[in-house]
């Protein structure tokens, strides 16, 4: 079982590629928001990448559910998302 979940990250200052975005404790401020896929059986970090504040929750994750299945289908049997 993978879990996919992104998080936004509170930045200070001016950052390259954090913007103001949702982020519901620090609003108004610069932030990225950070998309990682997490195996809980082996309590594993599988993969994830930064993007900016403004990006919604759900870009680029057909794109990181291909990479997991190209990097583990020799791997495992079975991959649910």
């Amino acid at each position: 079982m993978i879990d996919l979940d992104s998080r936004a990250v509170n930045v200070e200052r001016n950052q390259e590629g954090a913007v103001k975005g949702y982020h519901p404790h620090h609003k108004g401020n610069n932030c990225y928001n950070i998309l990682m896929a997490f195996c809980d059986e082996l309590k594993a970090y599988i993969t994830g990448f930064m993007r900016s504040g403004n990006t919604y929750t759900s870009n680029g994750i057909a794109e990181m559910i291909k990479e997991i299945i190209v990097n583990l289908r020799d791997e495992v049997d079975n991959i649910v998302f």
